[in-house]
């Protein structure tokens, strides 16, 4: 079971060093693969735990993406007005 929740976490931590579409189906997978176990295994509270903590990262690595587009935006009407 502790080589499980290592491997979830590489594969989320890997996934937040991809961008774009590739970034969000690695996070997709690895939601699954902490689902997955809390409805096989009856360990519910720990697996719960852990799929926020995954849910809380991906949603910081998402906030960081929209920020910098809405940076970037901004700069290019910016440069368009002038």
């Amino acid at each position: 079971m502790s080589s499980l929740i290592i491997l979830m976490a590489l594969l989320f931590f890997g996934s937040l060093f991809w961008v774009g579409f590739v970034t969000i189906w690695a996070a997709l997978i690895s939601l699954l693969l902490v689902v997955f176990p809390s409805v096989v295994i009856h360990n519910h509270l720990d697996s719960f735990a852990i799929f926020i903590v995954y849910a809380l990262i991906f949603l910081m690595s998402y906030y960081k993406k929209k920020k910098k587009k809405e940076i970037y935006l901004g700069v290019g009407t910016k440069e368009g007005k002038n």
